[in-house]
């Protein structure tokens, strides 16, 4: 649920693991805010979190690198909460909620090098080719897309 993180509040924290906490919540997320100097945070399969929780990302600016690996109850609406952070990798394979309107808000994310979306069935319907050129030909400094 996240209430057991608050002795981990006061550290430095630059990486913080939290893969498979299955009992994650979006409160949990609200925790994380005051550990501004994360950069690198995993959530994989914390099936808790939703778009909803995404926005108590957003006072994280130091963060360069989330995993969001099976958060299946993601289907992309909160991922306009990222945008203002410099995102360098990003990790949403096995999201299968997110949709195509998804796909396009992470266009806007600048620093964004690194993109796994294996496996994603975009609401259903697996990515096209069209759509991830599309998503090439407007992110410059994208390097890899999984």
């Amino acid at each position: 649920t996240g209430t057991g993180l608050a002795s981990l509040l006061t550290l430095p924290l630059q990486h913080l693991d939290l893969k498979l906490c299955q009992r994650f919540t979006d409160g949990g997320l609200a925790h994380l805010r005051s550990l501004q100097q994360l950069r690198h945070l995993s959530l994989d399969r914390c099936k808790r979190i939703t778009d909803d929780g995404l926005a108590h990302l957003q006072s994280l600016q130091q963060l360069r690198h989330l995993s969001l690996a099976r958060c299946h109850a993601i289907n992309g609406t909160g991922l306009a909460s990222l945008l203002t952070l410099p995102l360098q990798h990003l990790d949403l394979q096995l999201c299968h909620k997110i949709t195509r309107a998804g796909m396009v808000q992470l266009e806007q994310l600048p620093h964004l090098e690194y993109l796994h979306v294996t496996r994603w069935p975009c609401a259903g319907v697996y990515i096209g080719k069209e759509s991830i050129l599309s998503f090439l030909q407007t992110c410059k400094n994208i390097q890899y897309v999984e």
